[in-house]
């Protein structure tokens, strides 16, 4: 997966989500799509305020666990210092 990130005026995380046509059929890329959401979800309150996030979707998150997307997510935020816990 990639992330890009913005800083922005205001409280909130922002987070936009995108799975391209490559993945698969919409069935595929709606459930790896709701995978990453329920991810972000778990660990919003730990992220930096005041920032908008788009999470694009790569092939490898199709056969990839819950719980390596879950490290992968923390991996990307900690290089992007979106990680507010140590």
């Amino acid at each position: 997966m990639v992330v890009y990130s913005l800083s922005r005026d205001g409280g909130s995380v922002r987070v936009g989500f995108s799975a391209g046509k490559k993945l698969g059929n919409a069935v595929l890329r709606n459930r790896v799509r709701r995978r990453i959401k329920e991810i972000v979800r778990k660990f919003l309150p730990h992220l930096v305020p005041g920032r908008d996030l788009v999470v694009i979707v790569r092939a490898g998150a199709v056969k990839a666990t819950c719980s390596e997307l879950e490290k992968e997510f923390q991996l990307i935020c900690r290089r992007l210092k979106l990680w507010s816990m140590p």
